[in-house]
C-alpha cells in the first residue's frame, strides 16, 4: 500500500488511499465504494485493501469459471438475477421479472452503495450485471467492473481516447454502454474502436478501428451481440460521414458485414441493390460530404425471424435544399431498417420522416413485443420517434399498424395509414419557403436516446417526453467546414418553460394512461419491473419509484446529480437491486445555454449508484462548486465585429459552450473565463494548449481575428449579463483601507495578512506562503472569494477569508496588488534541474501531452493580467506544493486547466519548474494586458 501526499490544503475528506498493484491492472484509488458503515479513513483503508485482494480473488475464481459466459439464450431469455444486455433481452423490453422489491415495499428503499467515476462528463450509460459483477462503460469509454453486491472496484479499463477529438462529438464524449459475450466485454470506443475485453481481468483481447479515423466519426453507441458477432454503428451525422451499421466476429473481430444507409457515389458501383434504390431518392452531390445517416443508438433483434432492427439518424447537411438539391425523401435517412442477421442484407425500412431536415433522427429505442390488437396477435415493433409519434410496426414486414402523437406537434396533423407517411403542415420545410420556422419538437425531439421501458404485465410503455421547440433559420452564406457542425441552418432556442414527463402509454390503444410531470427535459431512461414499479432517474437529481399501474410516487431520493441513462434491476445472494449511473452531461446540457438550469441540477457528480429496500448508506456531503463570478475585461469592439464573433460563436463554439455562450454545467462557461481578458485565449482557442482536456485547437478554421471576435462577443455578452445581475453596488477598491487591513486585519476577527505575507507581500524566504505583492488584484480577489467558499479549502485561509467581507477582499486586494516589493535574493536550484524546468516552462512535453507553462503564464512566468498569475520569482516550495495539491485532487479551483497538467507532471518534474520559476527575476513581472486585434 501506498499513502498518497497530502497536507495543509487537504481536509480530512479529501485524504484517500491507494492501490498499487501490478502492473496488469490499472491503478486503483480507493474508497471506490462507500457502504454505510465506511466514514473513518482507517475503514476506508481496510476497503483499499479489499480492492487488491478481490483482484486476486477474481483471478482465481475465473480460472474455474469464465467471468461473462454470455450466449444467445442468456440474451433471449435470461436467469431473472441478470442484466445481460443493454435492453436486458433482445426485445429491448428493459423489463425485469424481480418482484422482490415492489410497490408494497419500494417505500423502504434506500441506498446500499454507492461508487465514484474517474470523469466529470456526461454519463448515458446503462450497466450490465452477469453473475453478481457489473460491468459499465463511462464518459471517454473507460470501462469499469464492480462486485455487484459491494460496490468494490475489480478493473478499470481506459482506452486513451485522445481528448482533442471530443470536438467531433456533437453530443458529448459520453458512452451508452458495452456488450457480453463468452468471457468478453466489448466496448465501442469515442474514436470509433471495437475493443474486445476478458471479461475477467480487464485485460485488451483484440481491438479493431471500425471507421476511417480521417473522417469525424465518432461512437457512443453500446454494442450488441447477435449470432456470435458484436454490430455496431457509429456517429458524425452532422460532421461529414457516411453511415453504416457493421457486425464482427466476436472471437476475432474480423467484419462479417456492413450495410451503410446512404448511398454513396452513383458513379460508382452501390454495395447493393438497397442502396441503387435508395440512391433513386436523392439528388444533388450529397455523396461528396458523406450525407450522413449515422447508426448512433437503437439495436433490436428477434431471433425468430433472424432480423436486425436499428434507427438511422439525420442528413448531413440538415437543410435538405443543400445536401439533396431539394428533393427527395433521402433514404434512409430516419428510417427503421431491418437487416437479416446472417448477411446483413436490407429485408425492410420504415421512413418515419421523409424528406428530413429538422434533426428528426428515427434512432430511439425499438421495443419488440407480441401485442393483441384487434382481436389478432401482432409481432410488432414500437418506437417513441424524435418527431412526436408513437410507431407501432409489424416487425415481420415493416408495415404501419398506428401511430399517433404523445407530445404536443405543431409539423404534422397526423399520419397517412394506407402509406405511413406523416401529413405535413403547410411552410414548415424552411429550404423550400427560405423563412424561419418554430418548430415543436425542435432537434432535441419529443424522445430521444433516453430509454424507454414496456411493462407486459400493465401493457404499457413508459416514455421519457419532452417538449422542446426550437426556431429553424436557413442561412444563405453556410460553407461547410473540417470542424464543427455543418447543418446548413441556424437553430436557437425559444423562450417559456420546457416540459419534461414521464407519459405511461398504452399502444394496443395508443393513448395516455397517466403521467408524471418534470421541472424541465432530459430526465433519465426509465425500468420496469415485475414488482408493478417504475424506477427513473430525473434530470433534478432525484431517483424516482413509481406504480407502474397507476403512476403514484412510492419513493424518491435525492442522489445530487442529473441520472440520464436507463436503469436496471438484478439479483445477488438473493436480494434484488436496482442501479442506475448519475452524471450531468449530454447535448442538452451542453447547448441549450440558460434553458438547461430549467431542469433543476447543473451538477456533475458521477457515480454509480445502486439501491435496495432497508439500504442504508449515505452520499457525502456536496463539496463546494466554484460561483460564476462575471468580471468582465472593458467592452471595446464595435457592433460589426460583435456580430462576426456572435456567427462565429454559434457555428463553433455554441455546441459545447452553450446558446449565448451560456454554459449548461458541464464545461466552462466563457464568461466567467479568466482567459477572456489575456491572450492566452489565443493559446488555447488556435493552438490548442488545453487540447488534453477536450478543447480542441481549431487554428486550421479560425484565424487570429475571427479568434478575437468570439472574444469579443463573450466579453460583451458577460457584459450584458452582468448588468442584468448588477445591484446598486458601485463602490470602487480602496486600497488605503487595504493596508490597515493587511496590517492590522479587520474588526471581525480575520488577522492581518502581514503575519504570513508581509506587509510588503513577500512572505519569506521559506515559501511556506505565496508572494502576493504585485499579483494582479482580480486573482487575489477570486482566490480570497474560493477560499471562503470553500471551493479552495485550507486550514489557514478558509476561516481568515470567511471572515472577511466582500468589500475587505476587494480592498486588500488592491492593496498588494500595487505593493511593488524588489525581490530577495535567494539561492539558486541545481542547474541541471532549472534546466529541466526551463524546458518544460517554456515548451512543454508534447510526448506527455503537457503545453508549455509560458503559454498561459506568459515567458518566464510574467503572468498574464488581470487573471493568470506571475509565477516568475516565487517561492519553489509554495510553487511546488500547489502543484503537488492539484496533482493529488486537493486543490479544486482551476480543475479544468491546473489539474489536468499537474496529473502529467511526476515530482521530479514538479521540482524541477518550481526551481526555474524561483530563480527568475525579471524587472517587470506583470505581462501587459492582450493586444487588441
Amino acid at each position: 500500500m501506498e499513502l498518497l501526499w497530502f497536507a495543509g490544503d487537504a481536509g480530512p475528506a479529501e485524504r484517500a488511499m491507494s492501490c498499487a498493484t501490478e502492473a496488469s491492472h490499472p491503478r486503483i484509488a480507493a474508497p471506490v465504494a462507500r457502504l454505510a458503515s465506511c466514514r473513518p479513513l482507517a475503514v476506508r483503508a481496510f476497503v483499499g485493501l479489499t480492492l487488491c485482494f478481490s483482484m486476486a480473488m477474481l483471478e482465481r475464481a475465473g480460472a474455474a469459471e469464465p467471468a461473462a459466459n454470455v450466449d444467445a439464450n442468456r440474451i433471449a431469455a435470461p436467469d431473472p438475477a441478470n442484466w445481460p444486455s443493454y435492453g436486458r433481452t433482445y426485445s429491448e423490453q428493459r423489463f425485469s421479472p424481480l418482484s422482490r422489491i415492489n410497490a408494497d415495499n419500494a417505500p423502504r428503499l434506500g441506498l446500499a452503495w454507492y461508487a465514484d467515476l474517474d470523469s466529470d462528463r456526461g454519463q448515458e450509460a446503462t450497466p450490465l450485471v452477469i453473475d453478481g459483477v457489473l460491468y459499465v462503460s463511462t464518459a471517454w469509454s473507460i470501462v469499469k467492473a464492480f462486485d455487484a453486491k459491494t460496490g468494490a472496484l475489480l478493473w478499470s479499463y481506459d482506452p486513451a481516447v485522445p481528448r482533442a477529438l471530443g470536438v467531433r462529438g456533437c453530443c458529448d464524449v459520453v458512452s451508452r454502454g458495452v456488450a457480453a459475450w463468452k468471457g468478453k466485454i466489448f466496448v465501442a470506443t469515442f474514436d470509433g474502436r471495437l475493443v474486445a475485453l476478458d471479461a475477467r481481468t480487464g485485460k485488451p483481447v483484440w481491438t479493431v478501428m471500425t471507421v476511417d479515423p480521417a473522417k469525424p466519426y465518432t461512437i457512443t453507441q453500446a454494442p450488441r451481440v447477435v449470432k456470435g458477432r458484436v454490430v455496431i454503428g457509429n456517429s458524425g451525422g452532422e460532421y461529414g460521414v457516411r453511415g453504416y451499421i457493421s457486425a464482427y466476429d466476436a472471437e476475432t473481430g474480423a467484419l462479417a458485414w456492413r450495410f451503410y444507409t446512404v448511398p454513396g457515389d452513383p458513379s460508382l458501383p452501390f454495395e447493393n441493390q438497397a442502396m441503387a434504390e435508395a440512391a433513386k431518392t436523392w439528388d444533388g452531390e450529397w455523396w461528396k460530404s458523406g450525407g450522413g445517416g449515422v447508426v448512433w443508438d437503437a439495436i433490436s433483434y428477434d431471433p425468430e425471424l433472424n432480423l436486425v432492427y436499428f434507427g438511422v439518424g439525420n442528413g448531413m447537411e440538415w437543410d435538405r435544399a443543400r445536401r439533396s438539391a431539394n428533393k427527395g425523401d433521402n433514404l434512409f435517412l430516419s428510417s427503421i431498417v431491418a437487416l437479416n442477421a446472417d448477411t446483413g442484407d436490407y429485408v425492410w425500412h420504415f421512413q418515419a420522416t421523409p424528406g428530413e431536415e429538422w434533426d428528426y433522427d428515427a434512432v430511439q429505442q425499438l421495443i419488440l413485443a407480441d401485442l393483441t390488437i384487434g382481436g389478432e396477435r401482432r409481432q410488432v415493433l414500437m418506437q417513441a420517434n424524435k418527431n412526436g409519434f408513437f410507431y407501432v410496426l409489424d416487425r415481420k414486414t415493416g408495415k404501419l399498424i398506428s401511430a399517433k402523437t404523445f407530445v404536443p406537434i405543431n409539423w404534422a396533423s397526423g399520419i397517412d395509414e394506407k402509406t405511413g407517411r406523416p401529413i405535413e403542415n403547410p411552410d414548415i420545410r424552411y429550404s423550400t419557403t427560405g423563412k424561419p420556422v418554430r418548430m415543436m419538437p425542435g432537434p432535441d425531439g419529443a424522445h430521444t436516446w433516453h430509454p424507454m421501458a414496456y411493462n407486459p404485465t400493465t401493457g404499457l410503455v413508459y416514455i421519457p417526453s419532452q417538449e422542446i421547440a426550437k426556431v429553424f433559420t436557413p442561412d444563405p452564406n453556410f460553407k461547410t467546414s473540417p470542424i464543427g457542425w455543418n447543418l446548413g441552418v441556424d437553430v436557437a432556442g425559444t423562450p417559456g418553460e420546457k416540459p419534461g414527463n414521464l407519459i405511461a402509454w398504452d399502444p394496443v390503444n395508443q393513448r395516455e394512461v397517466w403521467r408524471v410531470h418534470y421541472r424541465g427535459p432530459w430526465n433519465g431512461g426509465v425500468l420496469t419491473t415485475a414488482g408493478n414499479i417504475v424506477a427513473q432517474g430525473d434530470a433534478a437529481g432525484n431517483f424516482d419509484v413509481y406504480r407502474a399501474d397507476t403512476g403514484e410516487k412510492l419513493w424518491s431520493m435525492f442522489a445530487q446529480s442529473a441520472m440520464m441513462g436507463g436503469a436496471i434491476s438484478y439479483e445477488v445472494d438473493g436480494e434484488q437491486y436496482i442501479a442506475v449511473l448519475s452524471g450531468w452531461g449530454s447535448a442538452f446540457s451542453l447547448q441549450a445555454g440558460k434553458a438547461a438550469a430549467q431542469s433543476g441540477n447543473l451538477r456533475n457528480v458521477s457515480r454509480v449508484l445502486a439501491f435496495k429496500v432497508g439500504g442504508t448508506a449515505q452520499l457525502p456531503p456536496l463539496p463546494p462548486t466554484p460561483k460564476l463570478t462575471l468580471s468582465p475585461p472593458p467592452a471595446s469592439a464595435d457592433a460589426t465585429t460583435i456580430a462576426t464573433g456572435d456567427r462565429l460563436f454559434g457555428r463553433f463554439c455554441s455546441p459545447c459552450h452553450g446558446e449565448f455562450a451560456v454554459g449548461g454545467g458541464v464545461v466552462p462557461d466563457l464568461r466567467g473565463s479568466p482567459f477572456i481578458a489575456v491572450d492566452a485565449w489565443y493559446s488555447i482557442v488556435l493552438d490548442g494548449a488545453l487540447k488534453e482536456g477536450g478543447m480542441a485547437p481549431f487554428g486550421s478554421v479560425l484565424d487570429r481575428a475571427q479568434a478575437a471576435a468570439i472574444r469579443d462577443y463573450v466579453i460583451h455578452r458577460a457584459h450584458e449579463d452582468e448588468s442584468a445581475a448588477a445591484t446598486t453596488r458601485t463602490r470602487q477598491p480602496d486600497p488605503n483601507r487595504g493596508v490597515i487591513i493587511a496590517a492590522q486585519g479587520t474588526t471581525s476577527a480575520a488577522p492581518a495578512c502581514a503575519q504570513c505575507h508581509a506587509f510588503s507581500g513577500s512572505s519569506d524566504a521559506s515559501g511556506a506562503f505565496p508572494r502576493i505583492a504585485g499579483q494582479s488584484a482580480a486573482y487575489l480577489s477570486q482566490q480570497l472569494r474560493d477560499f471562503s467558499s470553500g471551493v479552495r479549502a485550507n486550514a489557514i485561509m478558509t476561516p481568515i477569508a470567511k471572515a472577511l467581507s466582500a468589500d475587505d477582499i476587494a480592498d486588500v486586494a488592491a492593496y498588494y496588488a500595487a505593493v511593488e516589493t524588489p525581490f530577495p535574493p535567494l539561492a539558486t536550484g541545481d542547474p541541471d534541474l532549472v534546466a529541466k524546468g526551463q524546458q518544460l516552462a517554456e515548451t512543454g512535453n508534447a510526448a506527455k501531452g503537457l503545453p508549455s507553462c509560458s503559454a498561459c503564464h506568459g515567458a518566464r512566468g510574467a503572468g498574464q493580467s488581470p487573471t493568470v498569475p506571475y509565477l516568475g520569482g516565487q517561492y519553489a516550495h509554495y510553487t511546488a506544493f500547489q502543484l503537488k495539491m492539484w496533482q493529488r485532487g486537493f486543490r479544486n479551483n482551476s480543475p479544468g486547466v491546473m489539474r489536468l497538467f499537474a496529473k502529467k507532471l511526476d515530482d521530479q518534474e514538479i521540482a524541477a519548474i518550481a526551481a526555474y520559476y524561483q530563480q527568475i527575476r525579471p524587472s517587470t513581472l506583470v505581462a501587459a494586458p492582450p493586444k487588441k486585434d
